[in-house]
């Protein structure tokens, strides 16, 4: 399998081909029922960490200023970190936490969705202290993510307003916000009403706005089965459409 190269020393076209086979071979692996575990976990002890090494080390070197310069290139970045990234979390909650969630920040400010479902991977897996069900499990955590994540509040304080006013204005995937909004919420509930709060004093405190915020709250459930999803989702549709039709005004 190939490793991917230095993003400096490719013309994006190759830089794509690379990341394609990258996520080819990986789907392959991980989708595959006749592997036997202990290959899996070769796999996932050697070139998972290889690869997740080298895409995290062209984020934090290369900045998102540098990297959004290719944007075929950066959606496939952001397609290999949510198809290996949660296969072992070692790589997102290391040395290079504070980087990563940077780099994340850094691309949703520019409206690059492809982050969202990584900021909610590493969200879901500190809330459920496991891995999503469309990932096999390869290794158990053992490190307090909780706490290493409340370093960086001031970061996560960020992206959140971020997806709420997303939300709001409705300019990102509404089903992506949703996902990654419920975990968020659950996780940080002082954040999102000191959030909410400040949306509400930005719009003048809107009755409009302020029933849909009571009612996307009546939606927020303590778990983040499917049934939760689903109840969170609708509700967002209609907040969406409640804050649009305000503005509109």
């Amino acid at each position: 399998m190939k490793i991917l190269p230095s993003i400096i020393e490719l013309n994006e076209d190759e830089m794509v081909s690379y990341l394609e086979d990258c996520i080819q071979s990986i789907n392959s692996i991980l989708s595959s029922d006749t592997i036997p575990f202990g290959a899996l976990y070769v796999y996932n002890d050697r070139t998972h960490h290889v690869l997740m090494q080298t895409i995290i080390s062209i984020c934090i070197s290369h900045k998102w200023d540098f990297v959004s310069l290719y944007p075929k290139y950066t959606k496939l970045i952001f397609t290999l970190f949510c198809n290996i990234g949660m296969v072992s979390c070692d790589d997102f909650f290391g040395n290079h936490l504070h980087e990563t969630l940077l780099f994340l920040l850094n691309a949703l400010q520019s409206g690059e969705e492809s982050a969202i479902p990584v900021f909610e991977q590493i969200i879901l897996f500190t809330f459920k202290s496991h891995l999503l069900k469309s990932v096999r499990i390869l290794t158990t955590p053992s490190t307090d993510h909780s706490l290493l994540l409340s370093h960086h509040l001031d970061l996560i304080n960020k992206i959140i307003e971020i997806l709420l006013q997303s939300l709001i204005n409705g300019n990102m995937d509404l089903y992506c916000i949703s996902k990654a909004l419920l975990p968020s919420l659950l996780l940080y509930p002082k954040i999102y009403h000191h959030l909410k709060s400040s949306l509400l004093l930005n719009y003048s405190n809107s009755l409009d706005l302020n029933l849909a915020f009571s009612k996307l709250d009546a939606s927020i459930s303590s778990s983040c089965d499917s049934d939760a999803y689903d109840n969170f989702f609708n509700a967002c549709q209609v907040f969406q459409h409640t804050s649009l039709s305000l503005f509109k005004q």
